[in-house]
């Protein structure tokens, strides 16, 4: 879902253990992003956002050394992904 929300120009950008849900129905779980008041709906003709926003445990490593410095750098969908994998490594 997060990929397809990503393609359509809506770029959530704090993706954390508090931000995940998921529900099970019989065998099978379902999850969702939620509290999407940090998401950006990005247009095509202005370039990616560059607000640094993340929960720090989570964020980025790119992003969190920008943290000290005044780069703007924008956000990339890679900085999500990387997002989701420090969650799962959290969870474990």
């Amino acid at each position: 879902g997060h990929g397809v929300l990503w393609m359509n120009n809506i770029h959530h950008q704090d993706i954390s253990e508090n931000n995940l849900m998921f529900t099970r129905v019989m065998s099978s779980v379902s999850g969702r992003l939620s509290i999407w008041r940090t998401a950006r709906l990005h247009r095509d003709d202005r370039p990616l956002a560059s607000k640094r926003t993340g929960t720090i445990p989570f964020i980025s490593y790119d992003l969190l050394k920008a943290f000290d410095t005044s780069d703007n750098i924008p956000h990339i969908y890679e900085y999500d992904v990387e997002s989701f994998t420090y969650v799962v490594l959290w969870i474990s």
